[in-house]
């Protein structure tokens, strides 16, 4: 029974999970969208709660629009800014929502932004702030991204498509990037190009 039952996790797709199912004679089973509860489900109700509202908010607030929200994912999203330290976590969300410090804040002046000193200090500037500083770190911080890929085993071909889109720095489309390979490739690539490079 044990061989069977490692096989059976052998065999799973880890991208089409099976739905999680009440055992035999359980009497009881507590599900929290599509997760079965088995040991504490605060997190999980509180994970699920937070999701709801995000999706609502991003959608009012044009960030993200219901149907681009659910190619989010979310749970990885979760997880990671759960591992970094809390400035990270704070920059993060004040990026997404629009509130990061910048001089933006600022609607007494218009100042520009203090690296290039030649467009108005935005959170969307500082994406795309073409300073040779800001492009140095993002290319160093891109060469990290993908030497971590690369030491974890990552497969030679998302390890690319992910590396050739952060350098193209949301002027090449994924869908360009993963030209030629298959349509598993090609379903990703239309939804990260359905929620954008910022």
């Amino acid at each position: 029974m044990d061989f069977n039952a490692k096989q059976a996790l052998l065999d799973l797709q880890p991208t089409n999970p099976p739905q999680q199912r009440a055992f035999l004679l359980e009497p009881v089973g507590v599900f929290a969208d599509s997760w079965k509860i088995t040991a504490d489900m605060g997190s999980q109700v509180r994970y699920l709660a937070h999701l709801n509202l995000a999706r609502k908010k991003f959608h009012q607030m044009n960030i993200l629009d219901a149907r681009v929200f659910d190619l989010m994912d979310w749970e990885m999203v979760h997880k990671t800014l759960h591992n970094v330290p809390k400035l990270f976590q704070q920059w993060a969300c004040k990026q997404v929502m629009g509130i990061a410090g910048t001089m933006e804040w600022d609607k007494a002046e218009r100042k520009k932004c203090p690296s290039c000193m030649q467009v108005r200090d935005t959170c969307a500037h500082v994406l795309f702030c073409d300073h040779v500083g800001r492009v140095e770190t993002l290319k160093h911080t891109i060469d990290l991204l993908e030497q971590c890929l690369s030491k974890g085993g990552t497969d030679p071909d998302p390890l690319n498509c992910i590396a050739e889109y952060a350098y193209g720095w949301g002027g090449r489309t994924m869908v360009d990037i993963c030209q030629g390979l298959g349509e598993d490739f090609q379903k990703m690539a239309r939804d990260q190009d359905a929620i954008g490079w910022r």
